[in-house]
């Protein structure tokens, strides 16, 4: 379950989880996010803005294919349509922006969200009309990156923390504007920690087999 309210931070969770569904919030800055309500084929999310009004949205369990989200293999799946490109430093497959992108996210430790964001690259074949589209994915050309995020609960001393995070990096940003914004190649001591992602990385490792135990052991 998703039931809680959380931070609007700098990643894609708050947007593709309630943001971008919530109307009437252009020009308004978001400061929390909740899932009030979640059932077997819906749920409902709402925004809280810095004027202190609240917006409402439902969002709708579908497919892979339709819907606002679904369900897979224990992770809760948003849709990336509408909104893959605002994040394109985030996971560059290959050293390219992504073409393609999904957002696994899950319950994490301390009331948190912990998400995965999933990148892909490929060359396309255009069998009707060249510069159309992405057009049909080479098998060969496939290339796929991903990065760890994870949104803490909503409280003053989380929200707090962010504008100071936010603030230091406006100033290095300003400071050097050329070098742009790198996606970083760790994880957070905070991610790092989280069973979600602690089981999931060692399922991307595999288990070393019986001889390389011995050697990786310190």
């Amino acid at each position: 379950m998703l039931i809680g309210r959380y931070l609007v931070d700098d990643s894609p969770i708050p947007f593709h989880l309630a943001v971008r569904h919530v109307r009437g919030g252009e020009g308004r800055t978001p400061v929390s996010f909740a899932v009030d309500d979640q059932a077997d084929s819906m749920l409902t999310v709402s925004v809280r803005y810095e004027e202190g009004e609240d917006g409402q949205a439902i969002l709708r369990r579908g497919n892979r294919w339709a819907g606002d989200y679904y369900c897979d293999d224990g992770w809760f799946m948003v849709s990336m349509d509408g909104g893959s490109s605002r994040w394109p430093n985030l996971v560059r497959p290959g050293g390219h922006p992504p073409k393609r992108g999904s957002l696994r996210i899950a319950p994490g430790t301390e009331g948190a969200l912990i998400g995965k964001l999933v990148g892909h690259w490929f060359e396309g074949f255009q069998p009707y009309a060249p510069g159309s589209g992405d057009g049909i994915p080479l098998p060969w050309t496939w290339k796929s990156a991903h990065a760890w995020l994870r949104t803490e609960s909503f409280s003053p001393a989380t929200l707090a923390r962010l504008r100071a995070r936010q603030a230091t990096a406006g100033e290095a940003q300003r400071a050097a504007p050329e070098t742009g914004v790198a996606a970083s190649a760790g994880v957070s001591d905070a991610i790092a920690n989280d069973p979600v992602w602690q089981a999931n990385h060692a399922l991307e490792q595999g288990l070393p087999a019986t001889g390389q135990r011995g050697a990786i052991q310190p």
